[in-house]
């Protein structure tokens, strides 16, 4: 396991880099399709993350759950996934799909008191392609709007453990990668001279955000609470800016001046705040998850430019049963077996009307007998937004699979 780290983070850096497969115009607003929960037991569950942690679990969204890792142990996560994307409005119906690799990340208890994580995951995807005509100006006017690329992050967070209870963590992300946004505007009448923009928005910069857990035990039911929080960050960025004039000749752009040349325009970008809650309560074979979190978007700048966002907020709902895990001689019973929903009132409005996330999912955890070792698998299947008031609605399955190793570190050896 040790020897893979390097070549599994080259392979997944270009991989995170390079998923931009689903067609979805909602990923035009904001910083694109936002990735906020990719590991599939925790997609089983609902995207409940908050008060969740174990002995063997990385939990990189609530830095306070490293400190709960058994002791001497090292533990790497690995997963990938498979969407299918269909977009239908009024009159169209467009179907895309999607297959990568999804997060790597490695946690590892120092003591009884600290623990780390660190590891590389996506943070939003931009992949858009539609056009409009308006046939009562200048003799009608084609527009094309065209968008790819997407943001990555790298965390490398810690935990201390107050006393055996309480745990606090933060993590500290580094996000890079870029966006690109093309606009195309033609007219039907060549007399008038056809216009392309380009964008292409790099970011480079850390934010960071914090956690705490805390366990208590009351009557036959053990108790989990979970806090995040990240404060509003500015990330640095630059704007390349790129508008010509051209006209069509047997269907070669001629270019014929330039409007616009901007190169390395430095900038910033601001995050929302974050906040979220989470319960975890857990009696006989069963866990039950319930999250609630909000993120300002509102605050949500680009180079002084706001996008028009709301604020989003978010339920999750999760149900885990283990049949009884100390059976190992049947197999069935100690599987995880997972269910959970979300509903999520998303940052965009269009047409006074809110649009909405909802997804069901499910899943399994399948773990390799007396090794420690696990592979997660699920589903989720929703919509997002409505084809009322002439909007788009986006029906999606993902499908996930993740594998969690784990390896006893930090003993030194004794021999006779």
């Amino acid at each position: 396991m040790k020897g893979s780290f390097f070549l599994l983070l080259f392979f997944l850096f270009f991989d995170l880099q390079s998923q931009t497969g689903l067609m979805s115009p909602y990923s035009r607003f904001g910083l694109g399709n936002l990735n906020e929960v990719v590991h599939p037991e925790f997609v089983a569950l609902g995207g409940s993350v908050i008060s969740n942690n174990g002995l063997l679990t990385i939990n990189h969204y609530n830095p306070a759950s490293y400190s709960f890792i058994k002791k001497q142990r090292f533990i790497m996560n690995s997963g990938m996934n498979s969407k299918f994307l269909s977009i239908e409005n009024t009159d169209q119906l467009n179907n895309s799909f999607d297959v990568g690799f999804t997060h790597l990340n490695f946690a590892f208890s120092v003591n009884e008191q600290w623990a780390f994580s660190f590891g590389i995951l996506p943070y939003s995807q931009v992949s858009y392609s539609f056009s409009e005509n308006d046939s009562t100006e200048y003799g009608g006017v084609n527009y094309a709007y065209v968008g790819s690329g997407g943001l990555s992050k790298f965390y490398l967070g810690g935990s201390f453990m107050l006393d055996k209870n309480f745990s606090i963590g933060m993590n500290f992300n580094y996000m890079f990668g870029q966006l690109n946004n093309n606009k195309n505007v033609s007219f039907i009448n060549s007399e008038y001279l056809n216009v392309k923009s380009t964008e292409y928005l790099n970011v480079s910069g850390i934010y960071y955000d914090l956690g705490s857990q805390f366990k208590t035990k009351i009557d036959d039911y053990n108790i989990s609470l979970g806090v995040i929080l990240s404060n509003s960050n500015n990330m640095n960025a630059t704007l390349n800016k790129l508008s010509e004039r051209y006209y069509l000749d047997f269907n070669t752009e001629v270019v014929i001046d330039t409007i616009e040349n901007s190169r390395l325009n430095a900038g910033v970008i601001i995050l929302p705040t974050n906040i979220g809650v989470g319960l975890n309560i857990n009696v006989d074979n069963f866990n039950f998850y319930l999250d609630y979190s909000q993120k300002d978007w509102s605050q949500f700048m680009s180079f002084g430019i706001q996008d028009s966002l709301n604020i989003s907020e978010k339920i999750s709902v999760g149900l885990e049963y283990i049949p009884d895990y100390r059976d190992i001689n049947n197999y069935s019973k100690i599987i995880r077996y997972r269910f959970g929903y979300q509903y999520n009132n998303t940052y965009l409005e269009f047409e006074n009307q809110p649009i909405i996330q909802q997804k069901i999912c499910f899943g399994l955890g399948l773990p390799f007998i007396k090794t420690g070792s696990f592979l997660n698998l699920s589903c989720e299947v929703g919509k997002r937004g409505t084809t009322n008031y002439n909007l788009i609605e986006e029906s999606f399955v993902n499908i996930l699979i993740g594998f969690k190793f784990n390896d006893i570190w930090f003993i030194k050896r004794k021999y006779n």
